[in-house]
């Protein structure tokens, strides 16, 4: 089956860089799927997304904290703020961060402050689903 080159860059480094048979990840309207020689195109993703990759009976999944996606007929540059597999995050501390920004949300704050920790228990929320994925270990 043909394949696509992903790749996930960080500030910090290429956090990912393989040959995929497909690609989903959150945009900022929803979901897209990518296979190879899709059309060139440009995507902002969600602030606080999944991106999937799979390649035969393997499945890599990811944190991605917002950015974008340039896609070429055989490649996929994430360009992200974060990225993190389920073995880098720490679901204990992802845990109380939900629990902390739950107790902010019951008191009385300005509009300002509501959407930040709206964002906040959201971007914890998605962390927590990544870091329950089994670990796939990559070569």
């Amino acid at each position: 089956m043909a394949k696509t080159l992903l790749q996930i860059v960080t500030l910090e480094k290429t956090h990912f860089e393989k040959q995929v048979e497909m690609i989903v990840f959150d945009g900022v309207d929803g979901q897209i799927g990518i296979l190879p020689g899709h059309a060139p195109m440009t995507a902002a993703l969600s602030d606080s997304g999944v991106l999937r990759a799979y390649d035969g009976d393997y499945q890599y999944i990811f944190y991605i904290a917002g950015g974008f996606a340039k896609i070429t007929a055989d490649k996929v540059t994430i360009l992200t703020e974060a990225a993190e597999c389920p073995e880098e995050i720490d679901a204990l501390r992802v845990q109380k961060e939900i629990e902390r920004q739950e107790h902010e949300l019951t008191k009385n704050l300005s509009n300002a402050e509501t959407t930040r920790h709206k964002r906040a228990l959201r971007r914890a929320l998605v962390r927590l689903e990544v870091s329950s994925y089994p670990i796939v270990h990559r070569s």
